[in-house]
């Protein structure tokens, strides 16, 4: 068989805290480029696409893809994918999931949507987007346009399936992990730091983009909770984004500067782990979060809202707790049991450890993908 050209089309990748990104990342490095010739689609970034090029993907920038709605991008990816007789079509996002739905309704190639975790019913869109991607999505299911959609968790299923019925073929994967973090990478100014810190604190780690989606705001709620009843804890917040310095701002309102540290982003932040006690998650929504796999491959237990897939897999691996995204009561108290209790952080760390390796590891996450490109090319018709 000749090898597969399989375009992926994101309209948002920034590269740092970015669960798409290292999505793609893997797949990229991780499948066979002599069977799979991989291409990418997105909004551009100069530095971003030279990182891209440099695994061997053929990268095409489209700028209108910033834009709520663009002709030009409709007729540049039609383009794009005639011109380089692309077989597979991986959309990203609801934006490229809808343009390259309606494209491929004349186009009529192989086409997966790799859900993340948001879909039509989100706060960033108004009442007429949404009608407006409702009435697209209803057309890319009567004309059979979409082949199958990929969601990270049996929870995110779930969730997409309740919000539409118009998926004819939801199939399940789970990311994994996928270490490749180099010594020479380490900021040796931040390790002096986080070890000073660790000498008189217990260190409770937050790792995500500071937006909406991730309430930092009740994250520092909780911690307000917490140091009420422990004051030798500090609070770590590795990542940037648009409402960092909102919630710096919170933080000193509520008396907070002292326990909680702003890091910004960092490359390769998993190296850092080694200094957390646990990892906390407070977001309203999620697929299923990469940081997870990288916490439980560092032996880290994690304290999360109960959003996307998270539970299925710390409760049933046993390695890390989940309380309702809007009970901070409870998730106070989850922490605090943890941080209480050394000989159970160390189970449920190991716990963490043997289901990254067993269960969600590198090859079961490749192959998963592999197979499924196989598939749809084999099959002339719609599956």
């Amino acid at each position: 068989m000749d090898e597969i050209k399989i375009c992926h089309i994101v309209s948002i990748l920034s590269g740092k805290t970015d669960g798409t990104y290292t999505h793609l990342k893997m797949l990229f490095q991780l499948l066979d480029n002599k069977k799979f010739k991989p291409y990418l689609i997105f909004q551009g970034n100069i530095l971003l696409k030279r990182e891209i090029e440099s695994f061997g993907v053929t990268v095409f920038e489209v700028t209108s893809l910033n834009k709520k709605f663009s002709v030009s991008a409709f007729y540049q990816i039609a383009k794009i994918l005639k011109k380089e007789d692309i077989k597979i079509i991986q959309a990203h996002h609801i934006k490229p999931y809808i343009i390259t739905g309606l494209i491929n309704i004349f186009l009529r190639k192989k086409l997966i949507f790799n859900y993340n975790g948001i879909f039509i019913d989100s706060i960033y869109r108004n009442y007429l987007e949404k009608l407006c991607y409702r009435f697209a999505h209803f057309l890319i299911y009567l004309l059979k346009s979409l082949q199958v959609t990929v969601v990270p968790s049996k929870g995110s299923k779930r969730i997409l399936y309740n919000e539409s019925k118009l998926f004819r073929d939801i199939r399940v994967y789970y990311n994994g992990y996928n270490s490749n973090e180099t010594d020479d990478e380490i900021d040796l100014e931040l390790v002096d730091y986080l070890e000073k810190i660790k000498s008189d604190n217990s260190i409770i780690g937050i790792v995500a983009r500071i937006e909406v989606q991730k309430r930092i705001d009740k994250m520092l709620r909780i911690a307000k909770l917490i140091l009420q009843e422990i004051d030798s804890i500090h609070f770590v917040v590795f990542g940037d984004g648009p409402l960092e310095k909102e919630m710096k701002e919170l933080a000193y309102q509520m008396g907070l500067e002292l326990n909680v540290s702003f890091l910004g982003y960092r490359k390769n932040v998993s190296v850092y782990f080694q200094y957390f006690d646990l990892l906390l998650l407070t977001s309203d929504w999620e697929g299923f979060p990469l940081t997870i796999w990288e916490a439980m491959d560092k032996r880290v237990p994690v304290v999360s809202a109960d959003v996307g897939g998270i539970k299925e897999i710390l409760v049933n691996d046993k390695c890390g707790y989940v309380f309702d995204k809007d009970d901070l009561i409870i998730g106070k108290q989850l922490v605090l049991n943890l941080l209480n209790n050394k000989i159970l952080r160390d189970k449920i760390g190991h716990n963490g450890k043997i289901a990254i390796d067993r269960k969600y590891n590198q090859k079961v996450f490749s192959s998963f993908f592999e197979n499924l490109y196989y598939e749809l090319v084999r099959h002339n018709k719609d599956i």
